[in-house]
């Protein structure tokens, strides 16, 4: 954690270099973003707190101007992220995005980041697309992608244990969607199967679809 907010800062200070007489222009507006309730909001709450954490550390200023904190909650909904952005960007004249957690809000947000020219760290969001086929300028992400520890699993899979049929469960969105891609495509690119794929809502437990997992293992063995 303490590497990745490294990395922002010093994207943060790249992004405000200025000379002490540009110092007096004012506060740098920094929108903050993510998923303060819902299922994500533990998460979500350690990434503002880390990130409040560094400011502290920083005494409030970034290349000599202070910062001044805007602080939103997408609650991990897609459609809430873009308005809460807009509301940020329209209404408060932020300079900066920081956030969010997740990958669905970040495919939410990019157009309009893209469009409006707005900087913005993604230290969380791993979806694929971000730095792939929808790269933006103004978008730079200092974590992981989504597939990126699954891709490498699906041959080890293959190889060690032997398995040559797998039912997948994941949770139902672009996240869940893309770490399953990882194995997925590794796995068949092997010589292995995937028979099915699971998509229980993502605010639920995996119980239910635990119990469909007991009939397909009688299956795989068949």
């Amino acid at each position: 954690m303490q590497k990745r907010f490294a990395i922002v800062a010093l994207a943060l200070i790249v992004l405000f270099s200025i000379s002490p007489a540009e110092a007096q222009k004012g506060p740098i507006k920094v929108g903050f973003m993510s998923s303060l309730t819902g299922p994500l909001s533990p998460n979500g709450k350690d990434m503002l707190n880390s990130f409040e954490l560094f400011l502290e550390e920083q005494s409030g200023k970034l290349a000599g101007r202070e910062v001044k904190l805007i602080t939103e909650d997408d609650a991990g909904n897609p459609a809430t992220g873009l308005t809460k952005l807009r509301g940020m960007v329209e209404g408060q004249g932020i300079e900066l995005l920081v956030g969010p957690l997740s990958a669905a809000v970040g495919y939410a947000i990019r157009d309009y980041i893209d469009g409006n020219k707005l900087p913005a760290i993604f230290p969380i969001v791993s979806g694929e697309d971000i730095t792939q086929r929808k790269r933006s300028p103004y978008i730079v992400r200092t974590g992981w992608s989504s597939a990126q520890p699954s891709h490498p699993f699906g041959k080890w899979v293959y190889d060690n244990l032997k398995y040559r049929r797998i039912a997948i469960i994941g949770y139902d969105f672009a996240f869940g969607w893309e770490v399953a891609a990882g194995f997925h495509r590794t796995f068949e690119e092997s010589g292995g199967q995937i028979v099915q794929k699971l998509w229980p809502p993502w605010s639920l437990y995996f119980s239910n679809q635990t119990r469909r997992g007991r009939c397909l293992r009688r299956f795989l063995r068949s």
